[in-house]
């Protein structure tokens, strides 16, 4: 997509397919610590699975503490541009504080780690406020695991959908567009 912007011509040659279902698009989900949506955004657990409009008001409502956001690479779908666009549309800016009552700020840090389960672990570690993850990576939380320390995590975090599609990867050769 990046590339593409930028003016160059590419041919596609094949999309991933996620297995076993052969999907070819896949879905992002903001990763927050539950008890966080509980005390800051009024969700309760008991009226269903938590929103956008809880993040939202999670954001809002630390307006005077900006809540960490992390992501573990800045060419990442599913961590950082999704993410940056939600932010975009809901005047959420990376500042330390607003002057102006309309935005919301939020602090932004980049995770010195290659993996986004690492971003879960922090979240729920508080370590981190909010963070952003694909569709592999909620699984291996959410799904029956005997991993102790996933089964840990998965009880104190979130996962909120960003309800946009986003197609796999694609295996792309350069090249004019017939």
């Amino acid at each position: 997509l990046g590339a593409e912007l930028l003016g160059v011509r590419l041919n596609i040659l094949a999309i991933y397919g996620t297995l076993p279902s052969q999907e070819t698009t896949y879905h992002s989900y903001f990763v927050v610590r539950k008890e966080d949506l509980i005390r800051s955004a009024q969700y309760k657990p008991e009226t269903g699975e938590p929103t956008l409009e809880h993040i939202e008001k999670y954001l809002r409502a630390l307006k005077q503490n900006p809540a960490r956001f992390i992501y573990h690479d800045r060419f990442s779908t599913s961590s950082y541009f999704l993410p940056a666009l939600y932010f975009k549309t809901h005047d959420v800016f990376a500042m330390r504080q607003s002057i102006n009552p309309n935005l919301t700020p939020i602090q932004v840090d980049r995770l010195l780690s290659t993996s986004s389960t690492d971003l879960v672990y922090q979240i729920a570690d508080k370590k981190a406020d909010l963070a952003a993850v694909w569709d592999g990576t909620k699984k291996k939380f959410t799904e029956a695991t005997t991993d102790p320390t996933k089964v840990d995590a998965n009880s104190k975090v979130s996962f909120i959908p960003i309800p946009t599609d986003v197609p796999n990867d694609f295996l792309v050769a350069s090249g004019l567009r017939p």
